[in-house]
């Protein structure tokens, strides 16, 4: 292989690679009839965006480390000298006044209107401007920021998105988290969604797992037990993110037309494009085959659909990672991340249209 650059130009030479994510990832835009050159051309062009990125980060965490230190250091000579128990304060009470008050006022930083308290505040406005003007306020922000949809907030999270699915079409959910079924004293089966026009139930099991599922059998035996608990005749378990998952079952995987497991994002990220999408689809889904209008359903394309939703959201997040919140951002490239996000979201609308639309919940 040789790479040259000439005149503005790159040049790729006798390339080749049997990298298996390129490879698949290459095959997939062969199936879809796409202009493999022109494919391979903006995969080159987000690739050098995101390593010019990252290099913007690297800076980032310098700057930020100095502004800090800047700070610090400012505070603590502060102290030393103009404190309470500074070196010039107690210099003043010794030798001025009755106990050095007055001058031990004027210099006390804590009394409002003092002139070491006005110098204090506007040096650190000058530093909080520094911190501003630089983007670092932001990305600290951005880094310490907790997602708040974590256990218990995470089921209820869950349980709202449900009765928004609901709602339309008079299905009923109910928190049976507390309550003993069908297999006393078992309670398993947190959550049940009846398909009011069908009488029939699916039962969710909707947690954000703290420790790695490892097994999809013990996986597809925790729904066998919470769908025999609940009378349901199909099973969903959510897991809030990708990685407490299988391996083998990625985001969204369905087994024995009964049952499905599915994570609701695909990290830990705060910016989830596909929370409430995969959610509204699984029960789409399932209340589907409780139609039993397979005939009418296309597993293949539906999960195809899901699997390059996927795809998409592993190279969102692959250039998010390169990205600083600083403000010289590559406009490009944030451009690049809102084109693959709007792509992701179209998706997602696509996939639950093609439920709804062939099945709706109304008596036929």
């Amino acid at each position: 292989m040789t790479v040259t650059v000439d005149n503005g130009r790159v040049k790729i030479e006798g390339y080749e690679t049997d990298d298996l994510d390129v490879v698949a990832y290459f095959e997939y835009l062969e199936q879809q009839t796409k202009n493999l050159e022109g494919e391979l051309d903006k995969l080159l062009k987000l690739g050098a965006l995101a390593a010019k990125a990252g290099n913007v980060g690297l800076s980032t965490d310098y700057v930020e480390k100095a502004v800090a230190e800047l700070q610090n250091n400012f505070q603590q000579q502060f102290d030393n000298v103009f404190g309470n128990n500074g070196t010039l304060p107690q210099l003043m009470a010794e030798n001025f006044g009755e106990d050095g008050k007055l001058m031990t006022e004027l210099l006390n930083p804590e009394k409002k209107g003092s002139p070491t308290n006005i110098l204090m505040q506007n040096t650190n406005e000058a530093i909080q401007k520094l911190i501003t003007e630089t983007g670092i306020a932001s990305a600290i922000k951005q880094q310490m920021k907790k997602d708040p949809k974590k256990g218990a907030e995470f089921e209820k999270y869950c349980e709202e998105l449900l009765q928004n699915i609901a709602r339309p079409y008079g299905d009923i959910v109910e928190n049976k988290s507390a309550v003993t079924g069908s297999l006393p004293p078992s309670k398993k089966g947190d959550y049940v969604y009846t398909v009011t026009v069908l009488s029939k139930k699916i039962v969710l099991d909707m947690k954000d797992y703290t420790t790695k599922l490892s097994l999809r059998a013990d996986c597809l035996d925790m729904l066998d037990t919470a769908m025999q608990n609940r009378d349901a005749e199909y099973g969903i378990l959510v897991s809030k993110r990708k990685s407490a998952l299988p391996s083998e079952v990625g985001m969204f995987q369905e087994y024995e037309n009964n049952k499905l497991i599915l994570a609701l994002t695909a990290d830990d990220s705060e910016d989830a494009l596909t929370e409430n999408a995969f959610l509204e689809i699984a029960v789409k889904l399932a209340i589907r085959r409780l139609r039993e209008q397979t005939g009418s359903i296309n597993p293949t394309t539906i999960f195809d659909k899901i699997k390059e939703v996927e795809r998409q959201i592993k190279r969102f997040q692959g250039l998010k990672a390169k990205c600083s919140s600083i403000n010289t951002t590559s406009d490009s490239l944030k451009s690049d991340l809102g084109l693959i996000e709007e792509e992701i979201r179209a998706s997602l609308t696509v996939i639950s249209d093609s439920l709804t639309g062939t099945a709706t919940q109304s008596s036929t």
